[in-house]
């Protein structure tokens, strides 16, 4: 009701919407996603077998560690892909014990935060997106504004974002990441990633100016 007393109220999405109207049905807010702010890099050419994730090492958010135990199953059917992990944070050891106890030091790389990201979405092939829970993930557009095609969890935000166009495992069930890891490998690259800059294209932050300029003469 405290919403109602105001001009307008901006969301990031629509899931969150649909929440704040499960209490309040008269509740009318506007949608406007975050932009891409991050200035890409070369595209990927989509030959280097390696999959990328980037994030915070953060307790029961990002799902590094579901990813790890992906992987390990992953490689049990492959020997030629690599996992690089980009971030940093209270977690990072606890990757770096799992990495170790399936002796997978050769495939997984841990990296720590940098200023240049662009140079890690240019060298992938694959992103993946292995979160238990997201606002808004605007990581997946920054991996496709480089020509990534993208394996998620099942995330309403990561649906809301990309639509069809993401290979999506249920939320922490490490045996079908795995699964999608592996179908990810057989897709047809160039056509996922010709997508993939077209729904990044959508978060160029020229259109979203223009939804805030709209609202604002409104």
């Amino acid at each position: 009701h405290q919403f109602r007393r105001l001009d307008n109220v901006v969301l990031l999405c629509h899931h969150d919407m649909e929440t704040y109207q499960k209490y309040d049905s008269k509740f009318a807010p506007s949608v406007i996603y975050n932009p891409l702010t991050l200035q890409p890099g070369t595209p990927s050419n989509g030959t280097s077998k390696r999959f990328l994730a980037v994030g915070r090492f953060s307790r029961r958010h990002k799902g590094f560690d579901l990813l790890i135990e992906a992987f390990k199953l992953f490689a049990q059917k492959d020997d030629e892909w690599q996992l690089d992990i980009v971030g940093e944070g209270d977690e990072g050891p606890l990757y770096k014990e799992l990495i170790g106890k399936y002796q997978l030091e050769n495939r997984i790389h841990i990296h720590p935060f940098t200023n240049n990201i662009q140079e890690y979405y240019s060298k992938a092939q694959i992103y993946v997106l292995s979160s238990r829970w997201e606002g808004f993930g605007l990581v997946l557009v920054e991996a496709m504004a480089h020509g990534l095609p993208v394996v998620s969890s099942d995330l309403p935000t990561s649906l809301e974002i990309m639509g069809d166009f993401g290979i999506y495992f249920k939320n922490e069930n490490i045996n079908d990441l795995a699964d999608k890891l592996m179908e990810a490998t057989h897709i047809d690259w160039q056509k996922k990633s010709e997508e993939a800059l077209q729904i990044a294209h959508r978060f160029d932050i020229g259109h979203i100016t223009e939804r805030w300029k709209s609202l604002i003469e409104q």
